[in-house]
């Protein structure tokens, strides 16, 4: 491939150019998300798509357009890579991109460490978890949902996040 490769992707709104490099950023964010706990067949599928489309970018190249699920996916890595500080322009920009043509809505909650400690607060910009997600928060911890409690906001009961056995 060349330095300009990378995938054209198609939203609602605009054709984003994701270069190569933010490409393999996603592709090991969504790996992670892949691992969890039951298995994501999902984002394996997703992963696989991305291989496919990988071309040189140019304007007469081919574009992704993603289905919806495959688009709350790119959300929800782009929005982790975000909280872990890994974040570069062109990630940035197609993660508001994203979110600003996929219409969700942001989702508050309150989570709670299995290994005790007072609850602190949490917001999704990239819809809904629950148990067995990979969570990462602002602070650059990562997490993995072991149970939903209840309570306004939602609580999310949280442990360490390591990779499925």
């Amino acid at each position: 491939m060349s330095v300009r490769s990378g995938i054209r992707f198609y939203t609602p709104e605009i054709v984003v150019e994701v270069g190569i490099s933010a490409v393999n950023a996603i592709r090991a964010e969504l790996e992670k998300i892949a691992v969890t706990n039951p298995p994501r067949p999902d984002v394996t599928r997703l992963l696989d798509e991305l291989e496919l489309h990988v071309a040189d970018l140019d304007l007469s190249g081919p574009t992704f357009t993603l289905d919806d699920p495959q688009f709350a996916l790119l959300l929800r890595a782009t929005d982790h890579l975000r909280n872990l500080g890994r974040q570069s322009d062109v990630l940035e920009y197609f993660r508001d991109t994203l979110s600003r043509t996929g219409d969700v809505q942001p989702i508050s909650y309150r989570l709670r460490s299995i290994t005790g400690g007072p609850p602190f607060g949490f917001m999704s910009y990239s819809g809904s978890y629950d148990v067995g997600d990979r969570l990462v928060d602002a602070r650059h911890s990562e997490y993995r949902i072991v149970d939903l409690g209840p309570g306004d906001p939602p609580e999310l009961v949280v442990d360490a996040w390591r990779p499925a056995e």
